[in-house]
């Protein structure tokens, strides 16, 4: 089986006479301005960009596809692009994916059966000088893409290159080679060679269809198509068809327009497509008609053939058998490295295939807890092929992370949908003294209607996040009583005091004392974990006194009469004393 180069071994050192001395003939397509018309109401994520289609156009119902050309995509990026990304290698992958997705939607669209797939995403090497791509001092027209063909081919001689860079990626079967750069801090944001096979698009971060759409206009370049046809004549060395140039359709130009004024219509010339307003065509037949002209080099053999143009056309490896991933499940920062190994089933000793493995999500990680994110593995005819992800052994103390990878971009197989991702886990290897947490306090009483805190107090240290959990336990009390919905309280690296609320909730029955218990729990409980709340009632007593019973008639009679008599008695004693006196 033939080999591809490693991409290490590709860095060439160029002199500035060399890189000034290279030229391509024919002419390099390039766009050279922004696209205002993509400027509002998109995303600022090449993740969350989401495609949408002009409202204004009537499109020609195209028959559904039955079999497509394949036509590979060997991508590669900068350090600068990952670094422009925020150190975010998902934003790259989404970059280029959607990048390739855009220009399938178009040639969809326009009723194309060529279907662009990623042969593979590999990271170019330091020695790459990207600003020899689009550096302030590169505003010529062949300096850009003509670094790149030099560098990638490992020759300055563009008669050369072709097959120099067949002896390097054959194995690859890749059509085209595109490399993908930060934002451009020139004019220019993407170039071309005319009628060959490598190209560059740069990033627009706060714009993506920009760089969407600038991919898809590159590509039609080395496909032949123009921006005007007034650049050159019309000839199969150079083009694919001599309608290959842009129109103007509802003021917006299709794929291919240069000019800022036009550009920003998602889909090439197309005189069956029409505005819906004014019934203007969006192409002008035998004039401008990029679709018809890869239709017609479809249907004419004239890409199959490698004829023309078309000579940088190669096959797409067929897809044979499954590669699945295994990476370790746990891994401790101090060993610097994750491992991991693709796991390939079915496939013939001989045959090429490549996947990536490729960080999809985060997780509790970061961009900076790696040195890198992603490879690119070949298969070489073993059952298994090993890898590794380089990890930065930072010195801060941090709790177990998890992160997440996935097979991407396979070429030549399947991917096992059935193990096709892995998580790992990362421990930090500097141990924090984290300490422990308890109440400052194991009893409170408070009336209902109140408010009672809670104070949590850490000691013993303060290194790294500690979480504990606050479990509730109703005694006399219930549910009811409170409102409470803090079920954990995390202590952040050097924090030492926290504290929580409850709401004791009143009403209008009279009760008697009621209680309830919050306990603390987890791995750093101190050993006042424990807190007893006691509602005291608030409600006044609505019971009515009891009332007095009034005295009988009779009882009363007979008190007072009795009082009479024995005074009457006392009187008359006194009268017959003073009549002896007398």
């Amino acid at each position: 089986m033939k080999k591809s180069i490693l991409l290490s071994a590709v860095s060439l050192a160029l002199s500035a006479n060399a890189l000034a001395e290279s030229h391509y003939h024919p002419k390099q397509g390039e766009i050279t301005v922004p696209l205002s018309v993509f400027s509002e109401n998109q995303s600022t994520s090449y993740k969350d960009y989401a495609f949408s289609l002009p409202e204004n156009i009537e499109f020609f119902d195209y028959p559904d596809t039955a079999t497509f050309i394949d036509m590979n995509v060997l991508a590669f990026y900068t350090q600068e692009l990952l670094d422009s990304l925020n150190g975010d290698v998902t934003e790259v992958y989404a970059f280029i994916d959607k990048s390739i997705e855009f220009n399938n939607r178009a040639l969809e669209l326009n009723g194309v059966g060529i279907r662009r797939n990623l042969a593979g995403i590999v990271k170019l090497p330091s020695d790459f000088d990207e600003s020899a791509v689009h550096g302030e001092n590169n505003e010529s027209s062949d300096t850009g893409v003509s670094y790149i063909a030099t560098y990638l081919s490992g020759t300055a001689d563009s008669v050369l290159q072709r097959n120099a860079l067949d002896e390097r990626f054959g194995s690859y079967a890749a059509s085209y080679y595109a490399v993908f750069t930060s934002p451009s801090p020139i004019t220019r944001i993407g170039q071309a060679q005319l009628g060959r096979n490598v190209l560059y698009t740069s990033a627009s971060p706060n714009n993506p269809a920009l760089s969407l759409y600038t991919f898809a206009h590159e590509i039609g370049h080395n496909d032949g198509m123009e921006h005007d046809r007034s650049e050159r004549e019309f000839s199969y060395s150079y083009h694919m068809s001599e309608y290959g140039i842009p129109a103007v359709c509802d003021s917006k130009g299709t794929i291919m327009t240069e000019s800022v004024e036009f550009s920003g219509m998602p889909f090439y010339s197309d005189p069956n497509h029409s505005v819906t307003s004014s019934s203007d065509l969006c192409g002008v037949s035998d004039v401008a008609d990029v679709a018809r002209g890869y239709r017609e080099g479809i249907e004419s053999g004239f890409i199959e053939r490698k004829s023309g143009i078309m000579t940088n056309y190669r096959v797409a490896l067929p897809k044979n058998g499954f590669a699945s991933l295994v990476m370790d499940s746990a891994v401790n920062e101090a060993n610097g490295t994750i491992n991991g190994t693709v796991v390939w089933d079915g496939l013939n000793t001989d045959q090429n295939a490549f996947v990536n493995v490729v960080i999809s999500n985060y997780g509790d990680t970061s961009p900076n807890d790696f040195n890198t994110q992603d490879v690119l593995v070949e298969y070489t005819g073993q059952t298994t092929t090993s890898f590794s992800i380089q990890l930065n052994n930072d010195s801060d103390v941090e709790n177990d992370e998890s992160v997440y990878f996935k097979l991407h971009a396979a070429n030549g197989v399947s991917i096992d949908s059935t193990q096709s991702s892995s998580t790992v886990i990362i421990t930090s290897d500097e141990v924090a003294n984290t300490g422990s947490v308890s109440f400052t306090t194991s009893a409170i009483t408070d009336n209902e209607g109140d408010t009672v805190t809670l104070r949590l107090e850490r000691t013993g240290g303060d290194s790294g996040e500690l979480t504990v959990n606050l479990d509730m336990e109703f005694d006399s009390a219930t549910q009811s009583d409170i409102e409470f919905d803090t079920t954990s309280v995390t202590f952040l690296d050097g924090e030492t005091s926290k504290s929580v609320t409850i709401d004791l909730l009143s009403d209008s029955i009279e009760e008697d004392a009621e209680t309830f218990t919050v306990t603390l729990s987890g791995d750093n409980v101190g050993s006042g974990n424990q807190v007893t709340v006691t509602i005291t009632d608030t409600t006044e007593s609505t019971t009515p006194p009891s009332p007095t019973t009034p005295p009988s008639n009779g009882d009363a009679g007979g008190e007072s009469g009795g009082g009479s008599i024995h005074f009457g008695i006392l009187g008359l004693a006194l009268m017959a004393y003073l009549r002896r006196k007398k």
